[in-house]
């Protein structure tokens, strides 16, 4: 056993010697005849039905394509079909669907967007929805005073009402000095604001260097105009007063209270415009054009901008 293991050791420790790399031997590759495939026996018959196929796909397609998806197309689409309609109940029920379609336009993310809360103001129209449409047609005005179809509209919704009912006075004297106000979009006076406080700022700053004081006075005049298109951007602009009675035999109160007595000889028709004075959980303290003030359900009123249930 010792022996053997000595050998092995000895064994172990014998330099290997490399063994020289023969090449390769190279096999020339087989070449197999590629297959023959019969060929269809109907080739015009299978071109004719893949046509078809093509055809009829694309056609679905386009059929899919040509349903709206945009929630201000499928409220047009569904005031369209409104109009149509030749049966009364048939038509006030099509144009209520039609609102409640542009409602949710408004609702998906074009709140801001006159040309809708006009077209739900003719839907509201439509169903004889008189305060919905007074809304609406109000609530475009404050984004443009300047649209024909609101105005207009809105001075025909105005002659359904009853002769007692107050007209508030369109605008005033400060409309008539912020008359910009109303032109420029909110972007535009954003970018205006900053162009206001870069000339201000520049004009300071040589004013200061130079010591010219006409030139650090004159820099308050785009300060002025700085701020009055920081106070009218989108982040300073507060909940407007401005509502409408959207719920016909309205009860104006003496107090906020159900059991309180009524302040108007008559109930409120819905499409009466107001002004909300004060407000608590469950009503609101309005005023009248003429100065006249009660109490109405929170349910009962329509803040002007606000897309309704």
């Amino acid at each position: 056993m010792k022996i053997r293991i000595v050998e092995r050791r000895t064994r172990s420790r014998l330099p290997l010697q490399p063994l020289p790399l023969q090449p390769l031997p190279r096999y020339p590759l087989p070449r197999y005849p590629l297959p023959r495939y019969p060929l269809p026996r109907y080739p015009l018959a299978l071109s004719l039905l893949a046509l078809c196929l093509a055809l009829a796909g694309g056609e679905g397609l386009a059929l899919a394509d040509d349903t709206p998806s945009d929630p201000s197309a499928i409220a047009i689409a569904a005031y369209d079909d409104a109009l149509e309609l030749t049966d009364r109940n048939e038509r006030l029920d099509a144009f209520a669907r039609a609102a409640l379609q542009f409602k949710r336009a408004l609702r998906s993310g074009a709140p801001e967007n006159a040309d809708l809360w006009t077209n739900l103001g003719n839907a509201c129209l439509g169903a004889e929805d008189l305060g919905g449409a007074i809304h609406a047609f109000k609530s475009a005005l404050r984004l443009d005073p300047d649209h024909a179809r609101a105005h207009g509209n809105l001075g025909a919704a105005r002659q359904l009402l009853p002769g007692w009912v107050p007209r508030p006075e369109e605008g005033g004297a400060l409309d008539t000095f912020l008359f910009w106000h109303s032109r420029l979009s909110p972007a535009e006076r954003s970018i205006l604001a900053a162009l206001s406080f870069l000339i201000a700022a520049a004009m300071l700053s040589v004013g200061i260097a130079r010591r010219r004081s006409w030139l650090r006075n004159l820099a308050l005049v785009p300060v002025f105009g700085w701020g009055a298109l920081l106070i009218t951007s989108p982040g300073f602009d507060t909940p407007t007063k401005a509502a409408v009675i959207v719920v016909d035999d309205t009860m104006g109160r003496a107090a906020d209270s159900s059991s309180a007595p009524s302040k108007f000889a008559e109930p409120l028709p819905s499409g009466v415009e107001v002004d909300i004075l004060e407000e608590r959980e469950a009503w609101r303290r309005i005023g009248l054009s003429d100065g006249r003030e009660a109490w109405v359900p929170t349910s009962a009123v329509w803040r002007l901008g606000a897309v309704p249930e």
